[in-house]
């Protein structure tokens, strides 16, 4: 993602994802539900702002620590 941001430069650009992950890094995160915009912000304030997002972090991060905890059991 890094790499097409620095790419991208000065202009806009349009990420959708329902990875917390992929967007962490963006100036601007607008969280859409239902065709409508519920929420917006930078990461760290969506986290402090908004249950939503905070619980698909949460989540994300869970599932990639579950993962990580397999691979090493097995």
């Amino acid at each position: 993602m890094n790499t097409l941001l620095e790419e991208v430069g000065d202009n806009t650009l349009i990420v959708i994802s329902n990875k917390t992950s992929n967007v962490k890094t963006l100036d601007k995160i607008y969280i859409l539900i239902n065709g409508r915009i519920q929420a917006c912000g930078t990461h760290e304030e969506l986290l402090q702002k908004n249950e939503f997002y905070k619980e698909l972090n949460n989540l994300e991060r869970k599932e990639e620590a579950d993962e990580i905890y397999t691979k090493e059991k097995y």
